[in-house]
């Protein structure tokens, strides 16, 4: 029930700066100096080292990215990615497309996902922000959205969904909300065994937030008003935009299991969606189906949020001091 260091006096990350952290359901990676370092569950290869050996402390990624200069990383479920040279590379479990590689075969070495419908110039920039087990993965590239893998939710946003998997990165809809927007953050978390499936995205894009996917609990932060505050959305939607969020520039976001969180550029956090154990922060447990300012009469008092994370019942952020705070789901410490 606290945090520990990852082995780092010794080993691979030895004298080695690092500069995000990615941990999806049993396995966890890092990025330190362009390279990829990750440990954990590998039963299906989501290390990333040529072998589906299990290791307790950092290993380094190798195969494709051996000789390349990695500038983001995201995990999930069983399946790790990372961008490098402005292309996307994903290893480990593929059995609802993960790897995006136009296959379900898994694998331990990093594989360049297809580029049928990115094309073979493209230039990604981010992954999601990833959750543990939704078993799918989104990026921006071009200044667009893509998603790929499992859809049973309608995550991957380009109008469909059903238990036909997405083997290759595709664009998601851009000719309503999104049209003309720049997209420059983008997020996803869920769970994909199940009914329903739990499973969302979010994006920001010239300063406003939208999301698709799943709704049940209000996570698309579409309305206060039913049905359409609790109607999935095949295609991205405008996060209510009025109440706490008018007149602000959102900058960042982040998704939870069946919640949403924003910062903006005043560096202040706002979420929405299921809040039963708390994790959209405002001091209650009531659903909220459009954003509410995370309470911040608390350790939050006067503190400027420099970043933010979800997770499947809880919400964190960083401020400028460097401090870290969290709140939602407990029963293990998180």
């Amino acid at each position: 029930f606290r945090s520990v260091k990852v082995v780092q006096a010794s080993g691979v990350l030895a004298g080695k700066v690092v500069t995000k952290v990615t941990s999806a359901q049993y396995h966890s990676c890092a990025l330190a100096q362009g390279t990829v370092y990750c440990w954990g569950r590998n039963q299906s290869g989501q290390l990333g080292d040529s072998t589906n050996t299990d290791s307790n402390v950092p290993v380094v990624v190798g195969g494709a990215l051996t000789s390349l200069t990695v500038t983001d990383i995201a995990t999930t479920g069983d399946t790790s990615c990372a961008i490098a040279n402005s292309k996307i590379y994903c290893w480990g479990q593929n059995n609802k497309g993960t790897l995006g590689d136009g296959t379900t075969t898994p694998s331990n070495t990093p594989k360049l996902v297809s580029t049928t419908n990115l094309g073979g110039s493209y230039v990604a920039t981010k992954l999601a922000t990833s959750g543990s087990r939704s078993s799918n993965m989104c990026a921006i590239a071009d200044d667009k959205a893509w998603c790929w893998g499992n859809n049973e939710a309608g995550q991957i946003g380009n109008n469909t969904s059903g238990s036909t998997n997405i083997l290759t990165p595709t664009k998601v809809t851009d000719t309503g909300v999104l049209s003309g927007k720049t997209v420059t953050a983008i997020s996803q978390d869920g769970y994909y065994n199940g009914s329903p499936a739990y499973t969302h995205v979010c994006a920001v894009a010239s300063g406003s937030v939208y999301c698709w996917g799943e709704n049940n609990a209000g996570q698309l932060g579409r309305s206060t008003v039913n049905p359409t505050r609790t109607t999935d959305s095949l295609v991205p939607v405008a996060v209510y935009a009025g109440g706490v969020l008018s007149g602000k520039t959102v900058v960042d976001v982040a998704v939870g299991l069946q919640h949403s969180c924003a910062r903006t550029s005043e560096n202040k956090v706002y979420c929405w969606g299921n809040n039963g154990s708390g994790q959209v922060g405002d001091a209650s447990n009531t659903t909220r189906y459009v954003p509410v300012a995370v309470d911040t009469t608390g350790g939050l008092s006067g503190q400027s949020v420099i970043a933010i994370g979800g997770g499947a019942n809880r919400g964190c952020a960083i401020t400028e001091g460097y401090q870290s705070f969290c709140w939602g789901l407990n029963t293990e410490g998180q």
